[in-house]
């Protein structure tokens, strides 16, 4: 049985496995989650159009943190990405619910 625990490593003096910072993808994350729960909340008062530059920003924050991170989205920047584009649904989704509930609502007379 051949085991090669024995065998010397190899040492180059480059750091292996530490993951990159980004300013931007922690902005990313930030304005993203704080979007998310503006943009929730805007589905029943008029706050959610805060969250709507919030949710742009997160966005373009977390593809400009690619180029810091050698063209990775970090796990920050992926959450900023995901909250953002989650964000705009949610109150895309809202207005839609809203619009629906009006439109239908003007032609029963309630």
């Amino acid at each position: 049985m051949d085991n090669n625990f024995n065998e010397e490593p190899n040492y180059t003096g480059e750091v292996v496995g530490e993951p990159k910072e980004s300013g931007k993808a922690k902005a990313s994350m930030i304005c993203g989650i704080i979007g998310v729960v503006l943009c929730v909340i805007g589905c029943f008062c008029c706050i959610g159009y805060a969250g709507v530059p919030l949710a742009i920003i997160a966005i373009v924050m977390a593809m400009m943190s690619k180029n810091e991170t050698d063209g990775e989205l970090t796990q920050q920047a992926k959450i900023g990405l995901i909250c953002g584009i989650a964000a705009l649904l949610v109150l895309v989704l809202g207005f839609v619910i809203g619009f629906v509930i009006g439109f239908a609502s003007a032609f029963t007379g309630a």
